[in-house]
């Protein structure tokens, strides 16, 4: 069992006596506690504060191990004795308290497509997004691989979020586009400002 460093935790229990069978109505006064922390060399007894022994009924308790006792990480044992009851042992492993993500920075890439009347395309056309680099990690965060696809919407627009600082592949079916990005430290872009300089029309004939 697991539990988190300077966290309360409650250990629930069920209390016998010395033919095995369940014993209520323990108090804590009579009940010593002995616990070791990772790094001790023997255990440490206390007495058991009442506030720390509930007994919630059948032979069943409820022990409360405070955060002034789980404040070591590694392994932490415990002994609880006293003359009515089979004495009770547990074990938890004491883990650092686990720390925030950190989910990093994204740019909202935007654009919009129209046929050659300008009237907005919105389907078949798919826009698609994917890494370039693979396996890849930013800002401690592991970046899974794959695809991403949006449309546009009545308006020919779309938008779509994407991680600061990495390379990606947008392709659009029926523009022709495909093309190696890098998606830039702002806010938000329009697509084709990041996109390789597209081949200038043709000469008229």
């Amino acid at each position: 069992m697991n539990v988190i460093q300077r966290q309360p935790w409650e250990a629930t229990l069920l209390v016998l006596g010395v033919y095995s069978t369940p014993v209520t109505g323990i108090t804590a006064a009579e009940l010593t506690l002995r616990i070791r922390k990772y790094g001790d060399t023997t255990f440490t007894s206390s007495t058991l504060p009442s506030a720390s022994w509930v007994e919630i009924g059948e032979g069943w308790y409820v022990l409360k191990l405070t955060a002034a006792q789980l404040d070591r990480v590694g392994p932490f044992f415990y002994e609880l004795a006293g003359a009515p009851i089979i004495p009770v042992y547990g074990e938890y492993a004491v883990w650092p308290p686990p720390q925030p993500s950190v989910q990093p920075g994204r740019c909202i890439v935007t654009g919009t497509i129209t046929d050659i009347t300008g009237t907005p395309v919105i389907l078949p056309a798919k826009i698609s997004f994917r890494l370039a680099d693979s396996p890849l990690a930013i800002q401690g965060v592991f970046v899974q691989g794959g695809y991403y696809e949006t449309r546009a919407d009545a308006y020919g627009n779309f938008a779509v979020n994407l991680i600061r600082g990495t390379r990606v592949v947008v392709e659009i079916e029926h523009v022709g586009i495909k093309a190696t990005v890098v998606v830039p430290d702002t806010d938000t872009v329009p697509l084709i400002d990041i996109l390789p300089p597209l081949p200038p029309p043709g000469p008229l004939t």
